[in-house]
Parts: structure tokens; C-alpha cells; sequence
């Protein structure tokens, strides 16, 4: 089993991570903290731990994300292989 790093981040970076982990951008994660957006990229730059919480976030977002669009991806296909493709009931105009 892996160790969850923790950050110990204040409670308005810990939201901002939290949101992005969630699947937020990251105006609405700044949103979400009640800062602006631009204060994200000022952390970014001052602080190592916010930096590797939101590097870390950012990773777990992509690979949710990548999983979705694989199951996704395995359901089309799925549909488009029941698509009769004879003559008589018409083909698909590509």
C-alpha cells in the first residue's frame, strides 16, 4: 500500500487541491477557495509543498481522466459495432 503524502497546507491551498483533485479547473478550484486565480500560480512559485500537492493533483486528475475516456472509448466502439451496415438499412456517411 502506498503513503498518502500530506502537504500541511493551509486550509485555502488545501481547497484549491482539493478541487483540482475533484476535477476542477483551476479558476474554478481558485473559485472554490474564494481567491483569485492568479494566486494559484503565485503559490506555485513560492511554495515547494503547494507546488508537489498540485503536481500531485494534476497527475490524479489526468489519470481519472485518461480511465474515463478508456471506458468511454470501449462503449463506442461497443455501439458502433451494432450498427447494421448493409445495404438495405443504409451506411454511415463518412
Amino acid at each position: 500500500m502506498t503513503d498518502i503524502p500530506t502537504y500541511n497546507l493551509p486550509p485555502a491551498q488545501e481547497q484549491t487541491i482539493a478541487a483540482i483533485t475533484g476535477g476542477a479547473t483551476m479558476k474554478a478550484a481558485a473559485a472554490a477557495a474564494k481567491i483569485h486565480r492568479n494566486t494559484i500560480s503565485y503559490w506555485r512559485q513560492t511554495s515547494l509543498a503547494f507546488r508537489e500537492a498540485l503536481s500531485q493533483a494534476q497527475y490524479d486528475k489526468a489519470i481519472f481522466i485518461r480511465e474515463e475516456a478508456e471506458t468511454q472509448v470501449a462503449e463506442a466502439f461497443a455501439a458502433i459495432h451494432t450498427i447494421p451496415l448493409t445495404p438495405e438499412i443504409g451506411r454511415a456517411h463518412v
